[in-house]
């Protein structure tokens, strides 16, 4: 009992979703809005839905991904804060991430997030021990659009020595946030050694990957930054609105995610996530709250620890 468990799926359960998943990038196939990501995906083996618009993944080239895909992943921290390993057998925490409003709660103003929001952000979270890596808490919505993410960056290196999440909407950016971080480790190979900076890249639920995302993602996986692949299904809205039906997506959009990395760079990091949870059908928005958001994420971890971690598990 030292440690809190939740366990709700069985193996045939996770037989089923994983394999289920598999079918979808198969027969259905993901939309990539990306022709140089296409044409990568296709010159290593995937296919083309009959009009063209999808991109279809066959078990084989799934399997060859996950096989390739690194079983730990190392995220580096500088001056004496310790790497992460994960995984490890703990949790390790985070703040975040990217809200846009910031309401003073004296007087009830909401005003839009700055740069300056960040840095203060960020000098909390390097002086909590309870957080172990910093992921911007929100945007720097004064920034240029172009560099937004690349200045968030910065700012992080600048008020924390903990590993650094972040991520970057275009491909350039994504070249511009490297040189920076190995401008700190003295150089590119060193940045690969010990990454003090991962990317989040996130599918656009349904089976969705936006441009300028798949092409900042395999520039980051030919680095050797840890992508962070969050699916962030709204059950009901985005995705199936059963349990089962929304982690077979997130499944799916996890492994495609896993294709493109390893397709750009065999044995890059890559890292499975989801922030998949119910949607509040009043509002439209996000239920956090939702008990069924702890089942998705309790499921999410027990489908990808079965079918990514554990070296000798076949996908179907």
């Amino acid at each position: 009992m030292a440690k809190g468990r939740i366990r709700f799926l069985n193996d045939d359960e996770k037989e089923r979703i994983h394999g289920t998943s598999v079918r979808i990038l198969e027969e259905i196939g993901v939309r990539i809005l990306s022709d140089s990501v296409c044409d990568m995906l296709v010159q290593e083996g995937c296919g083309k839905s009959e009009k063209g618009g999808r991109i279809l993944m066959p078990e084989s080239v799934i399997e060859s991904a996950v096989q390739s895909a690194p079983k730990t992943v190392r995220l580096s921290g500088r001056g004496e804060i310790e790497d992460i390993v994960i995984p490890s057998g703990r949790i390790y925490s985070a703040n975040g991430g990217e809200g846009v409003y910031i309401k003073n709660l004296l007087t009830g103003e909401q005003r839009p997030s700055t740069l300056d929001d960040i840095r203060d952000f960020m000098i909390m979270a390097n002086e909590f021990p309870q957080i172990d890596f910093c992921w911007g808490m929100v945007g720097a919505l004064d920034q240029p659009a172009h560099i937004k993410e690349l200045i968030e960056l910065k700012v992080g290196f600048q008020y924390t020595e903990k590993h650094v999440q972040g991520g970057s909407l275009e491909p350039q950016q994504a070249e511009e946030m490297i040189e920076l971080a190995s401008i700190l480790t003295g150089s590119k190979e060193d940045l690969r050694k010990s990454p003090i900076f991962s990317a989040i890249e996130c599918p656009i639920s349904p089976l969705t990957f936006e441009k300028g995302l798949a092409e900042s993602q395999v520039v980051f996986s030919r680095h050797g930054i840890p992508v962070v692949s969050m699916s962030a299904s709204l059950a009901g809205l985005t995705s199936p609105v059963t349990i089962a039906g929304t982690l077979t997506q997130v499944n799916a959009e996890n492994l495609a995610s896993l294709v493109i990395s390893q397709i750009a760079s065999r044995n890059s990091p890559w890292i499975y996530s989801s922030d998949s949870v119910p949607a509040d059908f009043k509002s439209g928005s996000i239920d956090y709250g939702a008990f069924e958001s702890h089942l998705l994420r309790t499921g999410a971890a027990a489908v990808s620890y079965t079918h990514l971690t554990l070296p000798t598990k076949r996908i179907v």
